[in-house]
């Protein structure tokens, strides 16, 4: 029984632990996203041009215009 509570006790710690890390990498975590980001948009957009997709870009357009020109007017 005291095995397995400091089992549990282990598992938590590590865990609170895991936790700190990722608050403290929270920026990089947010670098790779970016990054990933742009390098899969374009390719998406190529892929979507390619297999006759341009009618569901459209709308996606219409509403990143929408965002920036509502984002620059506030």
């Amino acid at each position: 029984m005291l095995a397995f509570l400091c089992v549990v006790l282990f598992l938590w710690l590590g865990f609170k632990i895991l936790g700190l890390l990722l608050r403290l990498s929270w920026s990089i975590w947010k670098v790779l996203a970016g990054l990933v980001l742009a390098l899969c948009v374009p390719f998406l957009i190529v892929c979507l041009v390619v297999l006759g997709g341009i009618f569901l870009l459209l709308p996606l357009i219409a509403v990143g215009l929408l965002y920036a020109i509502l984002k620059a007017c506030t």
